[in-house]
């Protein structure tokens, strides 16, 4: 019996076999199916390469078609397993494939520029105001924590793909009022920030 690595769900209606990357399958339920590879059942770490691979597969996915990406190492004991949670979960599945459908993700990490006058920039509260107004062109966001060891304030951005560039604007002007704060913006993303999958019994 082979354990399959899970890398995301998608619709089927539509599918032509193009979301498939090399190596990967489709385990269909309905109108659903989750994209799979071969994987030994054991927990484990994931490694580099694992994480690269992931990765690489879960955006030629979401760069095609809508998209949810799972959490990396989630491992199924057989094709029955998989089949069973698409079932057990498929109205919230199909909800969450109509959200995300047509938007990506963006994420920015904001932090105290150094220098002469700039030690008491309090970055939460600056970044609560620059966020409020972020928030006003996208979809959906959600505050993640800091980095650790460091003084940034991060936010995720869910945003329509054909309002992109203005958001990517509105970012710009707010570096640009904002001279004392460094401002890292990283994206299009699949929509990690936004898909929570649930895997207990």
């Amino acid at each position: 019996m082979t354990a399959l690595l899970l890398y995301g769900v998608v619709e089927l209606e539509g599918s032509d076999g193009d979301s498939l990357a090399a190596g990967t399958s489709i385990v269909a339920f309905r109108d659903l199916g989750a994209i799979v590879a071969p994987a030994p059942y054991e927990a484990r770490t994931p490694g580099p390469e694992e994480v690269d691979e992931h990765r690489r597969v879960v955006e030629s996915i979401f760069h095609k078609r809508p998209f949810l990406p799972a959490p990396i190492g989630i491992v199924f004991r057989s094709r029955e397993a998989v089949t069973r949670w698409i079932e057990l979960h498929s109205v919230t599945l199909t909800d969450g494939l109509g959200f995300v459908e047509g938007r990506q993700g963006a994420r920015l990490h904001l932090s105290r520029r150094s220098g002469d006058g700039l030690e008491a920039v309090d970055v939460v509260a600056k970044s609560a105001e620059i966020f409020r107004q972020l928030r006003q062109h996208a979809a959906a966001s959600v505050t993640l924590k800091p980095r650790e060891g460091t003084r940034t304030a991060s936010a995720a951005f869910l945003v329509e793909r054909d309002r992109w560039a203005g958001f990517v604007d509105v970012i710009t002007e707010e570096a640009r009022q904002h001279p004392e704060l460094a401002f890292d913006q990283t994206g299009p993303w699949p929509p990690y920030d936004f898909v929570n999958m649930q895997f207990g019994v």
